[in-house]
């Protein structure tokens, strides 16, 4: 979870309070309703998920629901709703941006495939970051090590649950 959906958590922690200390339910009917459903898997003595489809809900009642699939391929999507109403479904990669992925990936097949997929956003990341350290400031629109310790508590807090739910 720490790996998968790290960065999903702190979106949670950031945008609608999600800490592991106000979290009042954890809805893994996502899993029962999808196709794919939710998958923990065993290699060896090692246990990870595969799949995850969980909605957080806290003590001021925000709810964020998190989908992530490990083997699922390389689209990143957002979807955001309020009171059932879309909002919001945004794919990071739209199709003239898909080509040129494909390409890089053919072109590299042993690379890992989500790098090359967000390889703009991590360059324009470390630029804006290596901008603000020059400047003696924190960059603007990057999680603060507050957030990234809310999200590692986010998943110390859910891998234990969701394992069991799952497992």
């Amino acid at each position: 979870l720490k790996n998968m959906a790290i960065h999903e958590l702190a979106l949670a922690a950031t945008f609608f309070g999600m800490r592991a200390d106000t979290i009042t339910d954890v809805d893994t009917s996502g899993c029962d309703e999808s196709a794919d459903g939710c998958d923990l898997m065993t290699l060896n003595e090692f246990s990870d998920f595969q799949r995850l489809d969980f909605v957080l809900t806290n003590k001021e009642g925000n709810k964020v629901r998190i989908v992530a699939d490990r083997c699922g391929g390389d689209e990143c999507r957002a979807i955001v709703t309020k009171d059932g109403a879309e909002l919001l479904n945004r794919a990071m990669i739209d199709a003239p941006r898909q080509k040129v992925v494909e390409e890089r990936m053919a072109a590299h097949p042993d690379w890992i495939g989500y790098l090359i997929t967000q390889e703009p956003e991590y360059r324009e990341l470390k630029e804006r970051c290596a901008a603000a350290a020059v400047r003696g400031e924190f960059p603007e629109g990057v999680a603060t090590i507050e957030i990234a310790i809310e999200a590692l508590k986010l998943a110390e807090y859910l891998t234990p649950l969701l394992s069991a739910r799952l497992g």
